[in-house]
């Protein structure tokens, strides 16, 4: 079985035009890992604030002014006009191969609710669909902040427990075909920051990030106990490629909108995936 996956497409509107325009025949079906958007401009304002300690655990008190501090009203609803010019390619590619995904910390909430983008894929977020004998299930967003001490759904932000004991109730017993698809990377896989942006990650992380790992601990437990034949992801643009550890194969998509690539895997019913990063044409 032969399958498509991309992600962190960064508004990159001339790449998914042309991804959208390929024959997808060969494929069972297509996965996307999250990030629509490039809201980078909401991070550099959050991360001047972390950098310079104004954020901490203590941050409670003043989060509505926070949020309007690195949330803009504006930038909010320039980005929903943006993201429903993209909808058309999501709704092009669904029309030709079944279309799976999740959304990440950049596809914002209230963004998204601001456009038809959930009526062109199938999301997995908490839920299991059944796909030509593969089991495929998904979780969105990123882990939270340790200061995000309130909820921030905006931006999909979750407690690795929370997400721990959803995950272990979707998963089947005994199938050895299934396919998780998060967007977020587990902890020490595919989830290393580059320097420049450690100081960042430990000032949102805290420890566990002092050399840059910065993936969910909840998922990494998760593909221990329940051993999925791939998990999937993105997020971390840095990190992009494949690794097999015992016996699953993980795979970070990197950044469909920096590189225009996508990654073509093909699924054996007995070892490990074959995983081909390709160009657009």
């Amino acid at each position: 079985m032969k399958i498509l996956a991309f992600g962190d497409t960064l508004e990159n509107e001339k790449a998914l035009k042309r991804l959208s325009s390929m024959d997808f025949s060969d494929y069972e079906f297509v996965l996307f890992t999250g990030d629509i958007l490039d809201l980078a401009s909401f991070k550099k304002l959050r991360e001047k604030k972390v950098l310079a300690g104004k954020i901490s655990k203590d941050e409670r008190k003043r989060i509505k002014e926070l949020k309007e501090e690195t949330e803009p009203k504006e930038i909010l609803k320039i980005k929903a006009k943006t993201l429903q010019k993209l909808v058309r390619y999501f709704k092009k590619i669904n029309q030709k191969v079944p279309l799976y995904g999740v959304f990440g910390n950049a596809d914002h909430r209230w963004i998204v609710g601001q456009t038809d983008m959930g009526k062109y894929f199938n999301n997995l977020h908490l839920k299991r669909f059944t796909h030509n004998n593969y089991t495929l299930i998904g979780y969105e967003g990123r882990p939270k902040y340790i200061f995000e001490t309130y909820d921030n759904s905006t931006e999909r932000a979750f407690e690795e427990n929370k997400a721990y004991g959803g995950l272990t109730k979707l998963f089947p017993k005994n199938n050895t075909k299934t396919i998780l698809v998060t967007h977020a990377p587990p902890y020490k896989i595919l989830d290393q920051v580059k320097e420049e942006y450690r100081k960042y990650a430990i000032g949102t992380y805290g420890k566990k990030a002092e050399d840059g790992h910065i993936g969910s601990l909840a998922f990494r437990t998760i593909t221990r106990v329940f051993k999925p034949k791939l998990h999937i992801f993105g997020h971390i643009h840095e990190s992009k490629g494949r690794r097999c550890v015992n016996g699953i194969t993980f795979i970070n998509t990197g950044s469909f909108g920096e590189e225009g690539e996508f990654v073509e895997i093909s699924i054996p019913n007995v070892g490990p995936c074959e995983v081909k990063f390709k160009r657009l044409d």
